[in-house]
């Protein structure tokens, strides 16, 4: 589309209406910083995944996505999840204990997994061995769909197919809601709330909430929790098993690797990002890139076309670690893996620690290789891109 018409063109799709792309990285800037006033991140996302909750901190705006995104803030700060690190690779080394050896296995839905289990036990803080386990299941068949299809399941607005789609995750998300209740329950009667986990957090809001309040808060986020950081990790297992040396160098974790290290994990970012877009439901009528737009018109910045821009990237379809020796790249440059703005992830310190801990820990207990000379291609999955095939790979034990 965008070779056909240009840096600004409009997608028009069957449940999600209209969106005005905008690949330009001085107009998808604009998009990107939109005030919380000018344009409306939950209301855009709710487009696309229609069964988020408009009081969670993934589908609300202004006042109310303040309040519940200050609500959850302690949880992600980067000390909170720094004294978590030590567990992190703990839970990562177990799982990759279990993974299969020696025959083709999808990689995708085992991170999954890994993901749910870091999130339900060290971000949630649920202490109890049986109900974390039982949450990180229920979870998992919450969000499971055969494949990797190139949309979720439609909710309301879509007619008939939203009304099933509707249907279908109220069924599947109650086993969670149900274990969820019993955690905040459980944890009320035992005055337990002086942490700096999700349940603790949410359990000391001023003025206090009820329970299927918080359960209403919380499921988005648990979704939040597995799909991104699940993708991210696929594909960075998937291109550290297909560059030479470069697993070695991810499980040793030398400190004076620490540099390439960072340029390798933000030029994967680069090219396979988790989070397709960013979008913005606008609140008022917004000037950009000689358009116009009016209000209510959905605005989306491609990461992944901003990402692959031979302006901002040269030769951007090679994998090239080295443009990012350096760190960052500057302001003007297009990279978006966590979004901008007022709206950036809030999970991003979680994701650091999971690349930094548990990828490293992977690589102690596995030796993977990708089953496809090439790595597999993006597909859509609601607002994430996962590998079509689901990261098919071979493991086998690490050598002592």
């Amino acid at each position: 589309m965008q070779g056909r018409h240009g840096d600004v063109f409009t997608l028009r799709l069957a449940i999600a209406g209209p969106m005005v792309v905008l690949a330009a990285p001085e107009a998808a800037a604009r998009i990107v910083e939109a005030s919380p006033t000018e344009g409306h991140a939950g209301e855009a996302r709710r487009r696309i995944v229609q069964m988020i909750s408009p009081r969670s901190v993934l589908g609300a705006d202004e006042e109310r996505h303040r309040s519940a995104r200050a609500r959850l803030a302690p949880a992600f700060t980067p000390e909170a999840l720094e004294r978590q690190r030590d567990a992190i690779a703990q839970i990562a080394a177990a799982h990759a204990e279990r993974w299969p050896r020696g025959r083709p296995f999808r990689l995708l839905p085992r991170v999954r997994t890994l993901c749910d289990d870091v999130f339900v036990r060290l971000v949630l803080g649920v202490r109890d061995d049986a109900r974390a386990q039982a949450l990180v299941l229920a979870v998992r068949r919450m969000l499971w769909t055969p494949g990797n299809p190139p949309a979720v399941p439609p909710g309301p607005g879509a007619g008939l197919a939203g009304v099933a789609g509707e249907r279908l995750f109220a069924r599947r998300a109650a086993p969670v809601a149900e274990l969820l209740a019993g955690e905040l329950e459980a944890r009320r009667r035992a005055g337990d709330a002086d942490g700096d986990d999700l349940v603790s957090c949410m359990l000391r809001a001023d003025p206090p909430l009820a329970t299927d309040r918080i359960v209403d808060e919380l499921i988005p986020v648990l979704m939040a929790g597995q799909e991104p950081p699940a993708a991210a990790l696929t594909w960075l297992l998937d291109r550290v098993a297909r560059e030479p040396h470069a697993a070695e160098r991810f499980a040793v974790a030398r400190e004076d690797d620490a540099a390439w290290r960072e340029a390798f994990v933000r030029e994967t970012l680069r090219v396979r990002p988790a989070v397709h877009s960013v979008a913005r439901r606008l609140a008022k009528p917004l000037d950009v890139a000689g358009h116009r737009l009016p209000q209510g018109a959905v605005a989306v910045a491609p990461i992944v076309l901003l990402h692959r821009d031979p302006r901002a990237y040269p030769d951007a379809d090679r994998f090239r670690p080295e443009r990012f020796a350096d760190g960052a790249p500057d302001e003007t440059t297009p990279f978006l893996p966590f979004g901008g703005g007022a709206r950036r992830c809030l999970g991003e310190p979680l994701a650091h620690a999971l690349i930094e801990r548990a990828v490293p820990a992977i690589l102690r207990a596995i030796e993977l290789r990708p089953l496809r000379p090439q790595p597999e291609r993006m597909v859509v999955r609601g607002t994430v891109l996962v590998p079509h095939r689901s990261g098919l790979a071979v493991a086998r034990t690490r050598a002592a």
